[in-house]
């Protein structure tokens, strides 16, 4: 993880957020190596927030559905106050 995803984390006190996304996306998708980590200025709304990009087996449309369960973990099981500044950012790879 690269530093400035680790000071920002630190930051926002989201470090548990971001272990249990990690968790989630492992368990909702077919991952297929580690996750990388980056800091994300949204410049349209003026937000940052860590953005988790895993790759997920599958089509397009597999993956999609898939996500559908990630997120209904996710918002279940990461404090609200939380979320807005960890996002799972998932890159569908077909074999």
């Amino acid at each position: 993880m690269p530093n400035e995803v680790r000071d920002f984390c630190a930051q926002k006190q989201i470090n548990d957020a971001v272990k249990t996304a990690i968790f989630l996306a492992r368990k909702h998708f077919a991952t297929i190596g580690e996750p990388t980590f980056e800091v994300v200025n949204d410049p349209e709304c003026g937000e940052h927030y860590v953005g988790i990009h895993v790759q997920a087996e599958g089509r397009p449309e597999e993956v999609f559905q898939q996500s559908k369960a990630f997120l209904a973990s996710f918002r279940s099981s990461i404090d609200s106050r939380k979320r807005s500044f960890v996002n799972l950012i998932y890159h569908s790879m077909q074999e």
